[in-house]
C-alpha cells in the first residue's frame, strides 16, 4: 500500500501535538452525509454522550453547517483550526482513539495503533473492521469507548515497500 509507504517514511516528521488537557480523542467530520441538519445533531450528541475530551480540527463545511443550523458543541468537544497531514498525524499519535468519517484516517489510525470509530454506514477498509481495530457507527448507535482495549493492530497493508515493488514491475 503506497499510503503506508508514505506514512512509514514520514514517522519522524509528524508534528508533536502539545495538549494541556491530558487524555483525549480525535474527531474529524466533514462528509456531506454527516453535515445535514438531523444527522449532524445526532453525531454531535453521540460525541457528547462519551463524556471524554475530544479535539476537533474543524472542517470549514462542518463549521458553516453548525452555524447555519445553530448547533452548539458540547463542552467535551474542543475545536481547533484545520491542520495539515503532519500535524494531524501528531494528534492521532497522542490521542486515545479516533472518530472520523474520513477514508484515509481509518488506516492512519491503525498504523498509529489507535482504535477508530468510523461515523459512516460503510467503509472502504473492511480489513480494519475484520481486525477489530475499527467499527462502523451509524447515527443511531452510541460510541462505546470500552472497545478501545486489547486491539489487534497488525497491518494488512504490506510492509512499506509497495512503491519500490511498483517501480520494479514498471522497469522490468
Amino acid at each position: 500500500d503506497v499510503m503506508y509507504d508514505l506514512f512509514k517514511q514520514n514517522l519522524n516528521n509528524f508534528v508533536d501535538f502539545k495538549n494541556q488537557s491530558g487524555d483525549f480523542g480525535l474527531l474529524t467530520m466533514h462528509r456531506a452525509e454527516n453535515t445535514v441538519k438531523n444527522i449532524l445533531k445526532k453525531r454531535i450528541n453521540q460525541i457528547k454522550k462519551i463524556d471524554f475530551p475530544v479535539i476537533f480540527p474543524i472542517h470549514p463545511r462542518t463549521k458553516q453547517k453548525l452555524y447555519d443550523y445553530d448547533i452548539k458543541l458540547p463542552n467535551n468537544i474542543m475545536t481547533i483550526p484545520p491542520v495539515g497531514w503532519f500535524e494531524l498525524m501528531g494528534i492521532v499519535k497522542k490521542s486515545k482513539f479516533v472518530i472520523t468519517d474520513s477514508g484515509g484516517l481509518q488506516k492512519e489510525a491503525l498504523w498509529n495503533e489507535r482504535f477508530c470509530f468510523t461515523i459512516r454506514n460503510e467503509t472502504e477498509w473492511i480489513e480494519i473492521l475484520d481486525l477489530g481495530a475499527n467499527i462502523l457507527v451509524n447515527s443511531d448507535k452510541d460510541i462505546n469507548l470500552n472497545l478501545i482495549e486489547n486491539i489487534n493492530f497488525s497491518n494488512p497493508y504490506g510492509n512499506g515497500d509497495a512503491s519500490k515493488k511498483i517501480i520494479k514491475i514498471i522497469d522490468d
